[in-house]
């Protein structure tokens, strides 16, 4: 009869619950999965990714592609992705750039502070500028000549404290 009206059948309870039951379930198991990749990622790390991200430290500067970390860490491109998404939370792409971007941040943002910014970028392996820029500015939240700026501001507010400093004694 309700059916004639052009109305929608309602599903028995059961059903419902089922339903519920299931997406319950499904949402529970992904937060598990989670959990679960969260406390590998404090695991020990496999040796074929130590192998890889000691070939990235030593090579940074060289260009790097999946298949031949995959080859240095005697391993498939798969199994050497999954490793690191497992592991360390991210793809091995990922972890060159934090590592390049890194290096970058400490060379601009130390003392001696002389060399230019794009020098240093190409150096430690970025082939755009405006790709390390863009990525730069994602990661630190200011521009790499900002982050130079910021550095030597505060290198020389610490030299004129030390002198303020020698001058009151």
């Amino acid at each position: 009869m309700g059916n004639d009206m052009g109305c929608v059948p309602i599903k028995p309870a059961s059903t419902v619950h089922a339903i519920l039951d299931g997406r319950r379930h499904a949402a529970m198991h992904g937060h598990l999965q989670e959990n679960h990749r969260e406390a590998r990622r404090h695991m020990i790390v496999p040796r074929h990714i130590k192998r890889a991200e000691d070939y990235i430290r030593e090579n940074l500067a060289e260009p790097l592609d999946n298949e031949t970390l995959a080859r240095i860490a005697d391993v498939s491109p798969r199994s050497l992705y999954r490793g690191f998404v497992d592991f360390r939370g991210i793809s091995p792409a990922r972890y060159i750039q934090d590592m390049r971007l890194e290096v970058v941040h400490r060379l601009i943002t130390a003392a001696d502070g002389v060399r230019d910014i794009k020098s240093i970028a190409f150096g430690v392996g970025f082939r755009s500028y405006a790709s390390f820029w863009r990525s730069f500015v994602r990661k630190f939240g200011v521009s790499p000549s900002q982050a130079k700026l910021g550095a030597f501001l505060q290198i020389e507010r610490g030299a004129r404290d030390g002198d303020e400093d020698l001058a009151d004694k």
